[in-house]
């Protein structure tokens, strides 16, 4: 496959990890408004932040990409995932430990960013 076409696949999915973090933002932001649990809502306005954070990240790695910096790109992938897990991981310090009612569209921002990641490090 020609380096053109790698970095392409892993533009597409760097964008398709976008369009997840996206869609999870506008989901914690839902269940914000709808939680009765106080805990639950101190979590969820953590994730609120996080997946502010990781779209931002998200961007920047399409850039880095975009420019060949290939290492960076993947660095800043990385970092998304660290902000996911500090977010799931919330839910989990909390004294009352409310479940987490986003953990399956956390994981499955989870695989696209790993996916996205591991295409891009084909090409450092």
């Amino acid at each position: 496959m020609a380096t053109s076409d790698v970095k392409g696949l892993g533009y597409y999915m760097f964008e398709k990890s976008l369009i997840q973090a996206i869609t999870n933002l506008n989901q914690i932001s839902s269940l914000m408004r709808t939680t009765e649990d106080p805990a639950a809502k101190r979590c969820l306005s953590a994730c609120d932040v996080e997946y502010t954070d990781i779209i931002d990240n998200l961007h920047l790695a399409v850039v880095q990409l975009n420019s060949n910096a290939f290492t960076k790109s993947v660095s800043t992938g990385n970092a998304a995932i660290l902000t996911y897990w500090n977010c799931e991981r919330s839910f989990g310090n909390e004294l009352t430990k409310p479940r987490s009612p986003i953990t399956k569209i956390n994981h499955d921002f989870f695989q696209l960013v790993t996916i996205a990641i591991n295409i891009v490090q084909t090409l450092e």
